[in-house]
C-alpha cells in the first residue's frame, strides 16, 4: 500500500482591518480639539476690574480758526505830495526825486530815480512819470481831452475817486502807458516815461493814491502883468515867405539870413549866412486845445527837459502878440536842440511853435502873419 501525503489546506486569510487605526486618528483629533478649546476658554474669561485698561475718550476735533492776515500797505512810509491849487495829493517812493518842481513855473511835475551817470556826467534813471496839469480846457469833455494825445484802445477807470481813461500815448516814438484825468478844477495827465514791465509796479501803485479834494471852483489862468505886448512890424529891407501849406508867413532878413522848406512839415527854417548847423529859428504851426502851453511845448520837444537843461540863466518869458498869450522859454540846455522854444495861440486849434537858436528872436516874431 502506497504511503499517501495528506496535504493541509489552510483556510483564506482575511485582510487586516484599518479600523484600529481610524479610531486613533479620531481620538487624537478628538484630543487635540478639546485642548485648544480649553485654552481658548481660558485666554477669553474677561479680564478682573483691578487689571483693566482705562477707557480711552475721544475728544472732538476742534473747527480751524481763521487768523486774520495783516495786509501791509508798501505806500505807507512813501513821501506825500499835495498841491492846493489844483486840490490834490499823491504819494511817492522816497527813492525819487523830483526834477521839475519849482524850476519851470506851472510846468510839469517830473519826478525820477537816478542810478548811474551817463557819458556827459549827468544822473539817469531808468523810471520818469511826467505830471501834465491843465485847467484851461475844462469845458471839454474828458474823453475830447484824452483823444487829443492817446494812441490805441483806452480803458475807462477811476483814480482817486475821479473818473479817469487809462491808455498809452507817444513819446520818444515809443507807446508809453498814460492815464488822463478829470480833477477836481482841472485835467491831469499822468504819463510813464517807458513802456519797461518792470516799472509799471511803482506807476500803478503811485496812481492808487491820488486824493482829490471837492471844490467848484476853476482857476482860469491870466497874464500877468508883466507880459510884454507885441504887435506885427517888418523891418524895412525884409522879405517874406510862406509855408508850402500857404498858412502863414515870417519875414527875413535876405541879406543875412536864408531860408528852406526842408525842415519838418509845413515848417520854415531861417539859417544865419556863412555858419555851420543847424537852423538859427524855425517856426511851424501845430494843433493846439487852448489848455497848457507848457504841456504844448513839451509835447513838440517829445519829452519833457531834465533838471541839468535848465540852468540858473532858465527864464521864462510871455507875450501878448497880436492879442494872443505867447509863451516862450530861455536858456534850456536840451540836448543839441535849441535853446528858447515857445508858442504862440493864433487861435481856431491851432498855436506858433518857434525854437530858436539865437537870443533875437523876437524880431522875427513880430513878422509871423496868420494868412488862413
Amino acid at each position: 500500500m502506497e504511503n499517501q501525503t495528506s496535504e493541509v489546506v489552510l483556510p483564506p486569510q482575511k485582510p487586516k482591518s484599518n479600523f484600529a487605526l481610524w479610531v486613533v486618528v479620531v481620538v487624537a483629533i478628538l484630543a487635540v480639539g478639546i485642548g485648544i478649546g480649553v485654552i481658548a476658554g481660558k485666554f477669553s474669561q474677561p479680564i478682573s476690574s483691578s487689571t483693566s485698561s482705562p477707557k480711552v475718550v475721544l475728544s472732538p476735533i476742534p473747527s480751524p480758526t481763521t487768523v486774520p492776515v495783516e495786509t501791509v500797505d508798501p505806500t505807507a512810509n512813501w513821501k506825500t505830495y499835495t498841491n492846493n491849487k489844483h486840490n490834490f495829493s499823491f504819494k511817492y517812493p522816497p527813492e525819487l526825486a523830483f526834477l521839475y518842481d519849482g524850476i519851470v513855473k506851472n510846468g510839469p511835475l517830473l519826478i525820477q530815480n537816478f542810478d548811474g551817470t551817463n557819458a556827459s556826467g549827468n544822473q539817469t534813471g531808468d523810471f520818469q512819470i511826467a505830471l501834465f496839469i491843465s485847467s484851461d480846457s475844462m469845458n471839454k469833455t474828458l474823453e475830447e481831452y484824452a483823444n487829443q494825445g492817446s494812441s490805441g484802445n483806452t480803458q475807462k477807470i477811476t483814480v482817486g475817486g475821479k473818473e479817469a481813461i487809462k491808455g498809452f500815448s507817444i513819446q520818444k516814438q515809443e507807446s508809453v502807458p498814460s492815464v488822463w484825468i478829470k480833477g477836481s478844477n482841472s485835467f491831469l495827465l499822468v504819463q510813464l516815461s517807458t513802456s519797461k514791465s518792470s516799472n509799471r509796479l511803482w506807476f500803478d501803485q503811485i496812481l492808487s493814491t491820488f486824493k482829490f479834494a471837492n471844490t467848484q471852483s476853476i482857476v482860469t489862468p491870466t497874464l500877468t502883468s508883466k507880459a510884454t505886448s507885441l504887435y506885427y512890424k517888418l523891418p524895412n529891407g525884409w522879405k517874406t515867405m510862406q509855408n508850402e501849406t500857404g498858412m502863414f508867413e515870417v519875414g527875413y532878413d535876405s541879406e543875412k539870413t536864408t531860408t528852406n522848406l526842408t525842415y519838418g512839415p509845413g515848417a520854415i527854417s531861417i539859417f544865419i549866412n556863412g555858419t555851420i548847423g543847424g537852423a538859427a529859428m524855425a517856426v511851424r504851426l501845430a494843433d493846439y486845445d487852448g489848455g497848457s502851453r507848457h504841456a504844448f511845448i513839451f509835447t513838440q520837444m517829445g519829452v519833457p527837459p531834465t533838471k541839468g537843461d535848465a540852468p540858473e540863466k532858465y527864464k521864462e518869458v510871455e507875450y501878448i502878440y497880436n492879442g494872443k498869450s505867447c509863451l516862450f522859454l530861455e536858456n534850456l540846455y536840451y540836448s543839441q536842440s535849441p535853446s528858447i522854444w515857445g508858442m504862440c495861440d493864433v487861435g481856431k486849434g491851432k498855436a506858433i511853435l518857434m525854437t530858436a537858436g539865437i537870443p533875437d528872436y523876437v524880431t522875427t516874431l513880430q513878422t509871423i502873419k496868420i494868412i488862413k
